[in-house]
């Protein structure tokens, strides 16, 4: 019968052998309670402590440093973000997907869009929502009628959006 190393105290990465798990001794290898430095225990194989560095949160660390640095402006490919089938940048927001450039147009105004209400791109490139690029337009006109009739349409108009100019 093999004789077993008292590993108890040795450090391994971010390991420190605390105790054998199986002191019975039925495993054909050892295996030790590990105490992490981040607070966690683990426990490994005494042929697997000379590589086992923690108890997986340097994986964790290095996958979420990795993530974070793929993921938006950091990212060297980034283009301003996810684009649906229209070729609009969309952005995520408390969990919904919107149009950015009605977002920019709506904290240019200060106030949500109505309904009848779009916003246009000058230079015709739906990416490009810098706020000087970005025009207000309404869908509500009069296709023809009385004068009277439109010249009140006219006056709801500039009451309507007068401030803007």
């Amino acid at each position: 019968m093999s004789r077993r190393l008292n590993l108890a105290g040795h450090r391994y990465g971010r390991l420190v052998a605390v105790s054998v798990a199986d002191p019975g001794g039925r495993c054909k290898h050892a295996r030790w309670v590990c105490q992490c430095d981040c607070g966690n225990t683990a426990v490994v194989r005494s042929s697997d402590l000379i590589r086992t560095r923690s108890c997986g949160c340097i994986g964790r660390e290095t996958l979420g440093k990795r993530a974070e640095a793929q993921l938006g402006p950091l990212n060297p490919n980034w283009k301003g973000g996810a684009r649906n089938k229209d070729g609009y940048v969309v952005v995520r927001v408390d969990g919904r997907h919107l149009m950015q450039h009605r977002l920019v147009m709506e904290q240019l105004l200060r106030r949500p869009l109505l309904a009848t209400e779009t916003v246009h791109h000058k230079n015709g490139n739906r990416s490009d929502n810098r706020p000087d690029n970005l025009e207000l337009w309404t869908t509500r006109h009069c296709g023809g009628g009385r004068v009277s009739d439109q010249v009140e349409w006219a006056r709801g108009i500039l009451a309507q959006y007068g401030y803007l100019f």
